[in-house]
C-alpha cells in the first residue's frame, strides 16, 4: 500500500470516527432537549396543578369569610337586644330636656341618643356618649325646643356605632354600615 493510499485510509478513518462523534453530539443534543421540553412540560403540569388546588382554596376562603360575616351579623342582632333604655317606659310622660340611661354591650363604640317626633318621623342626633366599662350609659334627650313639641310623642333610640355622627338630623349625615339602634321608647312630653 503506497503511502497515499495510507494516508487515504487515515483520512477515512478519521472522517469515520468524526461522524460518529458528530452523530453521538447530535444524539446527546437531542436527549438534552427532550429532556428540557420534558421539563417544561413538567413545570407547566405543575403549574396547572397548582392553580387547580388554588381555586378551591379560594372558594374555601370566600366561605369562610362569609361564613364569619354571617356570625359577625347574627352577633351584632344578638348583642342589639342587649342595647336597652332602662329609665323611660313606653307612655312615660317627659319634660323638654330629660335625662335617659341604659345598658350595652357595646363599650368600645360611641353612643348616640336619637329622639324623633312621632308625628314628623325625622330623627335627631343628640350629644354624643362614652359608655362606662361595666355598660351602663347617661345621657340627656332634648324633645323640641321652646314650645314646639309640648303634648307630642316622642320616639327615643339608642345608637351605638364605630363612626362618628353629628349633632342634628340624622338624614342629613350617613348611617354608618355598623350602626346598632335599641328598640324605640315612645314618650309624651308634657312639660
Amino acid at each position: 500500500m503506497s503511502e497515499t493510499d495510507s494516508h487515504l485510509e487515515i483520512a477515512r478513518e478519521n472522517l469515520a470516527l468524526y461522524r460518529s462523534e458528530v452523530r453521538e453530539l447530535r444524539r446527546q443534543f437531542c436527549l438534552g432537549l427532550l429532556s428540557a421540553i420534558a421539563g417544561l412540560i413538567g413545570a407547566v403540569a405543575a403549574l396547572l396543578a397548582l392553580l387547580i388546588a388554588i381555586r378551591p382554596l379560594a372558594r374555601a376562603a370566600e366561605h369562610v369569610e362569609d361564613t364569619s360575616r354571617n356570625v359577625k351579623s347574627i352577633e351584632t342582632a344578638i348583642l342589639s337586644n342587649r342595647l336597652t333604655i332602662l329609665s323611660l317606659s313606653n307612655g312615660d310622660e317627659v319634660s323638654r330636656n330629660e335625662t335617659v340611661s341604659g345598658l350595652t354591650p357595646f363599650t368600645h363604640r360611641r353612643h348616640y341618643l336619637v329622639v324623633a317626633p312621632v308625628n314628623i318621623g325625622d330623627s335627631y342626633v343628640q350629644d354624643a356618649m362614652t359608655p362606662r366599662p361595666d355598660g351602663t350609659w347617661t345621657g340627656t334627650a332634648k324633645f323640641g325646643s321652646g314650645d314646639t313639641g309640648r303634648g307630642e310623642r316622642f320616639s327615643v333610640r339608642c345608637l351605638a356605632t364605630e363612626g362618628e355622627l353629628r349633632t342634628g338630623s340624622l338624614a342629613s349625615q350617613s348611617l354608618p354600615s355598623d350602626a346598632v339602634f335599641s328598640a324605640p321608647v315612645i314618650v309624651v312630653r308634657t312639660q
